[in-house]
């Protein structure tokens, strides 16, 4: 297992026709994710119905991991699906990404920090660092913003140092958090979040933000 190795996404339909039972009752979490894994090449991990299962997949010397979380908030609670990937850090490059709200309009222009990627990505996702010059740069590779338009309503950022997400990382190593509403089961939304996940890593390499190196750390 070294990459995702989709040969021709429309050949995926024919991979995953399921009888008339199984199509009226829908596929499980499991079935659609071994399924994904076994087609894309990647290693699935199960743990019954209720448990932590999830995906693993190499790119070069990096490890990303899909599964589910629930995120608290109060008395609600929702299941999102995540995508983490720790690197070896070089440059302390800090950012986050989110889907723009409705009030995200009105408030834009009093989000600190926040970077501009172009009018179409604006409208679309709230995007803040404190170092622009490089977040322009990881964001000039067309991939990255058309990957994230794609996706369902996500947040996604990277964690490191004393993050409290990535207290566990060993030091000089941080980690990408990706994380998306609701539990993921279309192949091709998944191949889209772990497609994101390979061009955020060759593009913190591009820019000096990582090697080509493993970090040491796993889930």
């Amino acid at each position: 297992m070294t990459h995702l190795d989709y040969q021709k996404l429309e050949d995926y339909g024919g991979e995953t026709r399921t009888s008339r039972l199984r199509a009226l009752l829908g596929t499980t979490v499991n079935e659609a994710w071994r399924q994904f894994a076994y087609t894309s090449g990647a290693t699935f991990t199960g743990h019954g119905v209720h448990g932590s299962s999830k995906i693993t997949a190499r790119h070069g010397p990096w490890t990303l991991v899909l599964d589910t979380h629930v995120r608290r908030s109060g008395r609600r609670s929702m299941r999102i699906t995540r995508l983490r990937v720790p690197y070896v850090d070089r440059s302390d490059l800090r950012f986050r990404v989110r889907t723009a709200g409705l009030l995200d309009a009105f408030t834009s222009l009093f989000t600190g920090g926040r970077v501009s990627i172009g009018p179409e990505f604006d409208r679309e996702f709230i995007l803040t660092s404190s170092r622009p010059r490089e977040i322009k740069a990881l964001f000039s590779d067309p991939r990255l913003p058309f990957g994230l338009a794609g996706l369902p309503p996500l947040r996604l950022h990277v964690s490191g140092g004393r993050d409290i997400l990535s207290a566990w990382l060993p030091p000089g190593t941080a980690m990408l958090y990706l994380e998306i509403a609701g539990v993921l089961k279309n192949p091709l939304a998944m191949y889209a979040t772990f497609d994101v996940g390979r061009v955020l890593l060759d593009g913190l390499q591009r820019i000096g933000a990582t090697v080509r190196m493993d970090p040491g750390a796993s889930f």
